[in-house]
């Protein structure tokens, strides 16, 4: 028997070498003279996802074939792009386990952390999935184990990545899951209303009603969403088979920037005539939503303790240290930033600032930004906001300015909902 587990252990690890060593041998493919070998090894590549990209982006920087690197960087943002909307497959099997560390055991498989206050403990559960959607996973689960859940979702803070389970004691059915996004209705609004002018003289009044439902889109937490258009629906269609709204209107591509968050509220609105209609039948909505495929730093300052009036010039804005003190260890900076294309009016540019900035301390660890406060100025935007050491870290002086550029990508999501009721 030992002599069993020794030999298993071994090949285990001669399997994860040869994990490991596969996105390498597919890079080195990606140079050959054979087409149908660069192209086997483009999907392989692509198929393993957020696994390749570390090598991917370490092959850049030692590739010296001018044609072999081309085609590594063209796929690398390929990777990148579809492992951002490609929803974390999971797999388990649980058999008789407490619900507890059920829950614990599918969180850690998509990077979240399990806060179970269930009053419930003695629960358990029998499941066996594999390679399922995580947000699937989770939903088959927690009925199982008689769970709600919520995300907390705190972008400075490491509870953003905290799931925190309860006790079902209510459920929301109306959810729907597309990749690694998740959008649960929460409410829905009617109202009618009575045209008073140009009244025809013969015939009915016209009349009309507004329904509006606003729900919550939620991301997984591997990346953020940073912009999300309005809602277009795609089509409505009542329990009569009528159809719930007179116009489609057209969405923009031009999602603006906009904060860093795992989860946005939303609202869709549909217009029709007045009518008995108990129920929607079918509704199935667009929506734009931008991803942050990575960050990098724009521009870096460093000893920002003994500098000021300091500019550094970025790619698309430039940054100006204004005023600067520090007091107990916390910093206060006044930071000016001005876009090298002005759009004063763009509120949501201004927004991504405070998520794009990162301030490190003498140890290299991140202070937390505990508030901020801006204003227009001479055709730009300053921003004031403090600095100071993370909860449990030892004081440290600031040392560093990071400000990152946002690698985005807009995609058009469809989400579907069925058997709606009206009020």
């Amino acid at each position: 028997m030992r002599f069993q587990l020794v030999w298993l252990t071994a090949v285990s690890l001669i399997g994860v070498a040869q994990a490991q060593e596969q996105p390498l041998q597919l890079i080195e493919q990606l140079g050959s003279t054979d087409y149908r070998e660069r192209e086997k090894a483009s999907r392989e590549l692509i198929a393993q996802g957020d696994r390749a990209l570390p090598t991917l982006r370490a092959a850049l920087t030692r590739i010296e074939d001018p044609l072999q690197l081309r085609r590594a960087e063209v796929l690398f943002e390929t990777v990148r792009s579809e492992a951002a909307f490609r929803p974390t497959l999971v797999s388990v099997d649980f058999n008789n386990v407490p619900a507890k560390t059920a829950l614990r055991e599918l969180c850690k498989q998509a990077g979240y952390k399990c806060n179970d206050g269930a009053k419930n403990t003695k629960i358990k559960v029998t499941l066996k999935l594999t390679n399922v959607p995580f947000w699937e996973a989770l939903e088959t689960l927690c009925e199982l184990a008689n769970r709600s859940f919520y995300v907390e979702d705190l972008s400075e803070s490491d509870h953003s990545k905290v799931i925190y389970f309860y006790d079902a004691s209510a459920v929301s059915p109306f959810t729907a899951v597309t990749g690694p996004f998740r959008f649960t209705l929460d409410k829905i609004t009617r109202s009618n209303s009575i045209e008073l002018s140009n009244i025809p003289k013969r015939g009915r009044v016209n009349s009309s009603e507004l329904i509006e439902i606003s729900g919550v889109v939620q991301v997984e937490l591997k990346r953020p969403i940073v912009g999300i258009g309005s809602v277009t629906v795609l089509s409505a269609i009542d329990d009569q088979g009528a159809s719930l709204f007179k116009n489609r209107p057209e969405i923009s591509s031009d999602v603006p920037f906009n904060y860093s968050s795992y989860s946005r509220n939303l609202k869709c609105l549909l217009q029709c005539q007045r009518g008995t209609a108990t129920s929607i039948r079918e509704l199935r909505v667009k929506v734009a939503v931008r991803m942050l495929l990575e960050e990098r730093p724009e521009f870096t300052i460093d000893n920002i303790l003994s500098l000021k009036r300091k500019k550094v010039a970025g790619r698309d804005c430039d940054l100006e240290i204004l005023n600067m003190t520090e007091m107990n260890g916390n910093l206060i900076l006044k930071l000016m930033f001005r876009q090298h294309v002005p759009t004063p009016d763009d509120d949501s540019w201004n927004n991504s600032v405070k998520d794009r900035l990162v301030v490190l301390d003498e140890n290299c660890a991140v202070m937390t930004g505990r508030f901020g406060t801006s204003q227009e100025f001479d055709g730009g935007r300053s921003f004031i906001r403090e600095f100071s050491t993370p909860v449990g870290k030892k004081a440290s002086k600031p040392s560093k300015v990071v400000f990152h550029e946002w690698i985005t990508e807009t995609r058009e999501i469809e989400f579907a909902w069925k058997n709606i009721p009206l009020p």
